[in-house]
């Protein structure tokens, strides 16, 4: 799977689109788009992180009162 996996990349880093490259490395046109897919968020992630960061730091106040009730409330019934 690594091996197809470097093969989609690379044949998309040569700009093929992913239609073509499923058509000539006779793949799943889902799996492909898939792989294409998640190499995208990647590189956008890795070249502007901060609006993720932003993100997780909204949300983590919301889960960690969530996990300190239920810590607590496991801590009393013990």
């Amino acid at each position: 799977m690594k091996e197809l996996k470097k093969k989609i990349l690379e044949l998309f880093k040569n700009g093929l689109k992913a239609k073509e490259i499923s058509e000539k490395i006779n793949v799943e046109y889902t799996i492909v788009r898939n792989i294409v897919k998640l190499e995208q968020l990647r590189i956008r992630r890795a070249n502007n992180p901060q609006p993720y960061r932003d993100g997780a730091n909204r949300r983590y106040p919301r889960y960690a009162e969530k996990a300190i009730i239920r810590s607590s409330k496991r801590y009393e019934e013990k």
